[in-house]
């Protein structure tokens, strides 16, 4: 009988903890998102972006740090992303960038391409 009501306790347990981290995912994400439709609609003319929401709200300084810290996730997004293409390319044999290459050629100033 004891072994009983610890599995039943056990059961309703594992369910009440993916419950209780479920809910706070949920209503994070539904705040966050009123927040910035809140903010959007405060500040007017606006593409939406981090760096104007941080000018208008923290000031220059904070969106001047801010605007280069997006440029620098760019460019390390563009890194990882090139970097990504030419390893799955290797472990194609290079098949993409021939068929790419023999398809849609390549761009202009770049030199020849290595087939």
């Amino acid at each position: 009988m004891l072994f009983q009501t610890q599995e039943l306790g056990l059961q309703l347990f594992n369910c009440l903890v993916c419950v209780g981290l479920l809910l706070p995912q949920l209503t994070n994400g539904v705040f966050t998102g009123v927040c910035y439709t809140e903010l959007g609609v405060r500040v007017p003319k606006t593409t939406g972006s981090a760096y104007t929401y941080s000018y208008v709200t923290l000031g220059e300084f904070v969106a001047f740090f801010i605007g280069w810290n997006l440029i620098l996730e760019y460019l390390f997004g563009t890194a990882g992303a090139s970097a990504l293409s030419s390893m799955f390319d290797s472990l194609a044999n290079h098949t993409i960038s021939h068929y790419m290459i023999t398809h849609l050629g390549t761009l202009r100033g770049l030199g020849k391409a290595h087939l």
